[in-house]
């Protein structure tokens, strides 16, 4: 019946045709989502448009939703609930909710790994061969997974539990996790080391991990090998902007990477994994490993004394790992909203708020441009007023298109002192309020960059302003 119902939607209301190559399905709770998958795979639908708010997809029997052909699965816009993907262990054998051979987009659902209608699932997606039909993780796939909240991955009777996880003889290609939570596993929350019990050259070309909130991790947030071969090209591994709170003291380990990035993370209230889980894993805060790797702009709060390292040849930036109270909103009730007043605005290294941007709503004026009502005919960098000024002065520009845009602020030697912009900006008039309350007395310049990312080119003006204590 589930699948009838399935197929007669399909063809009656739910078939949506953006090309002839690509279709879509839309599926209440009721219909399921196995049977949608299955679907799709034999009709050459590209997407599952999850259409119940707040409701439970799940099964009851032993099979887990398995992706063996590229699909998206995406909740509906404008849903006032998220919808809730499970699974039932109730023989003991089902551990995931998603077994991954190739391509796959989830974006705006919850993993639930502990409803009320599962026994304890172990992992939320695992990636690789699927249970019964040996199915092998296709080479170069890539998962996205935007906007999901990972909680509650405790399998039952053992309390492990993972959020997302490699299996072996995995090779795929990029990897993105963003704008996502995970609350509550028992174990590491990302794990992708198995590279050193079978031979590959890594297990994927490039690892992005943006704007993610941990909260009761058991183990590490992230743990990442390479491959033992030093000679080998090694993957892209970008870790920035994460929030982590009540986790275990080590945080991350990223081993035997070269070019690691891990920056812009709030770490605060962590506890000894050991109480919990029996991960004793106290003897660092995080090691991103080997040569060209950096962590920088990193700050801890209410965390055992232990070190931020980059060893094997990496480098962790000193200058910008800081020890101050982020002061969230209310953290003991996951809410870890920037007050205006919290020191993590400005600190990251793009100029930005340290920790997952979607906590950072209350930027204060210091780190606050405001687009106006001017009309914009072409590019201007304006006098900052007042000029002399203590300790704040606004700049204003004009911006006739769309740009990536850099304004920073640099001493008489020509030093930098500080980053107020740099991100994509839309075309109009923008007022920026400056607060040099760290600065001394003196001649300070502003310069402003407009082109394509990381690039200048389109324009470029400086002007100087002088500050007077």
């Amino acid at each position: 019946m589930k699948l009838f119902s399935i197929i007669f939607l399909t063809v009656m209301l739910s078939i949506v045709s953006t090309s002839l190559a690509q279709t879509s399905i839309q599926v209440t709770s009721e219909q399921g989502l196995r049977l949608a998958l299955e679907f799709a795979a034999a009709n050459n639908v590209d997407s599952i448009i999850l259409i119940t708010s707040g409701g439970v997809y799940t099964e009851v029997d032993t099979f887990n939703f398995q992706i063996k052909k590229p699909v998206t699965i995406v909740a509906k816009p404008g849903l006032a609930e998220k919808p809730i993907l499970t699974n039932s262990n109730q023989d003991g054998k089902l551990l995931e909710i998603f077994r991954v051979s190739d391509n796959l987009t989830l974006e705006g659902v919850i993993l639930d790994g502990g409803h009320p209608t599962s026994l304890g699932m172990k992992y939320g997606i695992r990636v690789g061969l699927t249970i019964g039909d040996g199915v092998p993780a296709k080479k170069g796939l890539n998962v996205t997974v935007k906007n999901v909240d990972f909680k509650n991955f405790y399998e039952g009777g053992t309390g492990q539990g993972h959020a997302f996880y490699f299996l072996k003889d995995v090779e795929a290609g990029t990897i993105r996790i963003e704008d996502c939570t995970v609350n509550g596993t028992g174990y590491e929350a990302i794990r992708m080391s198995e590279t050193e019990k079978y031979a590959v050259e890594r297990c994927l070309d490039s690892l992005i991990i943006r704007n993610v909130t941990f909260e009761n991790v058991a183990a590490e947030c992230i743990r990442f090998y390479s491959d033992l071969d030093t000679a080998t090209a090694d993957a892209y591994v970008l870790m920035e902007h994460l929030t982590i709170n009540k986790c275990n003291s080590r945080m991350a380990f990223i081993k035997n990477n070269k070019n690691s990035i891990m920056r812009n993370v709030l770490i605060t209230n962590d506890f000894d994994g050991g109480s919990i889980s029996g991960q004793n894993r106290v003897d660092y805060v995080m090691d991103v490993q080997s040569t060209g790797s950096i962590v920088s702009h990193i700050d801890t709060f209410n965390v055992f004394p232990i070190p931020i390292k980059s060893t094997k040849g990496g480098t962790v930036d000193a200058a910008t790992i800081y020890g101050f109270d982020p002061i969230y909103e209310d953290p003991d009730n996951g809410n870890f909203t920037l007050l205006s007043g919290s020191p993590a605005y400005g600190k990251a290294h793009d100029g930005s708020a340290l920790g997952d941007l979607r906590w950072a709503t209350n930027p204060p004026m210091s780190v606050r441009e405001i687009k106006t009502d001017r009309e914009v005919d072409s590019y201007k960098l304006e006098q900052n007023y007042p000029n002399p000024f203590n300790p704040s002065t606004k700049i204003s520009f004009n911006l006739p298109k769309s740009g990536f845009v850099n304004l920073s602020i640099y001493n008489v030697l020509g030093r930098l002192v500080e980053v107020l912009i740099n991100k994509e900006m839309e075309a109009g008039a923008y007022e920026y309020n400056f607060d040099a309350s760290s600065l001394k007395s003196g001649v300070y310049f502003y310069t402003i960059s407009v082109g394509s990312f990381g690039k200048s080119g389109n324009f470029t003006s400086t002007k100087k302003m002088v500050l007077i204590r």
